[in-house]
């Protein structure tokens, strides 16, 4: 239940209330009774052995406004406040996620470049990126590959004269 109405349907803490009190006005229960308990709920999951870290920060006043009264009246309350932000180490996650089997036909590791129908490249996802792609088809790379895998054709003759020696790399993805 909570991942329909927090993950799919994206239903807003109002609306899980009032979907809450519809079914408590109609004889059913849910298994939480306000958006509050659905959030708790949902903290409770355990998942991975990754411990929270965190740290605190505050709005630096490097503009030299919150000196002057006139103009700390008119500062956002987040300026003032202090804040603690919770993490995990992003690399530790990463590499427990790739481990998890549930992930095995959800991510494909290749990758690519997608256009529009009007030749407009699309991003969408890591493995759209530039990064990605020049990752996996690096000329340096491809260079290296052909020259570790065809390094002992033709031993007996000229590299000239066999047929790997017209190898050349190209972007076939383009």
């Amino acid at each position: 239940m909570a991942e329909l109405l927090y993950s799919k349907a994206h239903m807003s803490g109002g609306n899980v209330d009032l979907l809450s009190q519809l079914s408590k006005d109609s004889g059913s229960r849910l298994p939480f009774s306000n958006h509050w308990e659905l959030l708790a709920a949902i903290d409770e999951i355990s998942v991975g052995d990754i411990p929270w870290h965190s740290f605190m920060v505050q709005y630096r006043d490097e503009d030299g406004l919150g000196g002057d009264s006139s103009c700390s009246e008119r500062r956002p309350k987040w300026m003032s406040d202090v804040h603690e932000v919770f993490y995990r180490d992003p690399r530790r996650v990463i590499h427990q996620m790739l481990a998890n089997p549930d992930y095995k036909d959800g991510m494909d590791f290749s990758p690519y470049r997608a256009f529009d129908n009007d030749g407009v490249r699309q991003y969408q996802h890591l493995m759209s990126g530039d990064w990605a792609w020049d990752q996996a088809v690096s000329p340096h790379l491809i260079t290296r590959f052909l020259n570790s895998q065809f390094s002992n054709v033709g031993h007996d003759s000229p590299r000239s004269n066999n047929t790997w020696g017209n190898v050349r790399s190209c972007n076939l993805r383009e």
